[in-house]
């Protein structure tokens, strides 16, 4: 998909997750946090978690990166 893609969905997912928890938490709804707090776990893995290691290995020279 991209670097570009991964990271901005992934940037979303975990924005709109945090809202739905601090809804939750607000309105005492405990499946809202607990299914938003699954969501930010699901959307942080697949780009703000992998991702930024991925693009320091292009960065960073190789002597530095071993």
């Amino acid at each position: 998909m991209g670097r570009k893609n991964l990271l901005n969905i992934s940037m979303l997912g975990a924005l709109i997750s945090l809202l739905c928890v601090g809804y939750g938490i607000d309105t005492n709804t405990k499946w809202l946090s607990s299914g938003a707090i699954i969501a930010f776990i699901a959307s942080f893995a697949c780009g703000l978690g992998p991702v930024p290691f991925v693009v320091i290995s292009d960065i960073a020279p190789y002597h530095v990166r071993s």
